[in-house]
């Protein structure tokens, strides 16, 4: 597994210091760790540092974005976990992935009509475990939380996709996803994720 630093180094390799799809990776990155650490604080037995680990969670968050390096369309999720196969780094590229279809299954992407079964079989063939985890629940909600290189709640970042890409059941469906995915893991914290992440709301990361 990637350390973080080795994570930023790739960042730093794959995105262009002029653009801010890789601004928004570290913040991504930064606050899916602070989740990630204030859930083993808890210390339930439902979590272990095998299913939620700070640096694996950092580093996804990293990382889940490199594909715009490739494709800067819907289909960059797809190509970053390519490259991070192509690297040696397929477990990595798990949140390049589900990044992309926030939680839905298979079946719901197929009903889009968009993809094809083999490039469908292909996405969910590669993601080892199958189903989908706490530790994808928590880079789905981080990725919700910055809007460009800037931390802000789930209905700005969202009403901000809905102003860039108009109103659609997609977006409504993301939306939806991701305020499950703030309950199930505020369910684990025991006190709302939002709390958690609401101190940090509006600070924006510059290029240096």
């Amino acid at each position: 597994m990637l350390t973080p630093l080795e994570a930023h180094g790739l960042l730093a390799t794959y995105g262009p210091a002029t653009e801010l799809w890789p601004l928004h990776c570290r913040l991504v990155g930064r606050i899916a760790r602070r989740v990630a650490e204030a859930l083993i604080e808890r210390k339930t037995d439902s979590i272990s540092t095998l299913e939620v680990n700070p640096d694996t969670l950092e580093v996804m968050g990293l990382l889940h974005d490199i594909g715009r390096s490739k494709s800067n369309g819907p289909m960059h999720g797809w190509s970053g976990f390519v490259l991070l196969r192509s690297l040696g780094y397929a477990n990595e590229g798990r949140g390049c992935l589900t990044h992309w279809f926030k939680g839905r299954e298979q079946a719901e992407m197929a009903a889009t009509g968009k993809f094809s079964d083999d490039f469908l079989n292909g996405v969910f063939g590669n993601l080892e475990p199958r189903e989908w985890l706490l530790t994808d629940s928590i880079l789905s909600f981080a990725d919700s939380c910055v809007m460009h290189n800037q931390i802000v709640s789930l209905k700005t970042r969202h009403q901000d996709l809905r102003d860039r890409y108009g109103a659609s059941t997609w977006m409504a469906r993301t939306e939806e996803l991701a305020n499950q995915h703030a309950d199930s893991i505020s369910a684990q914290l025991g006190f709302t994720v939002h709390d958690l992440v609401a101190p940090l709301y509006g600070e924006i990361l510059e290029h240096d």
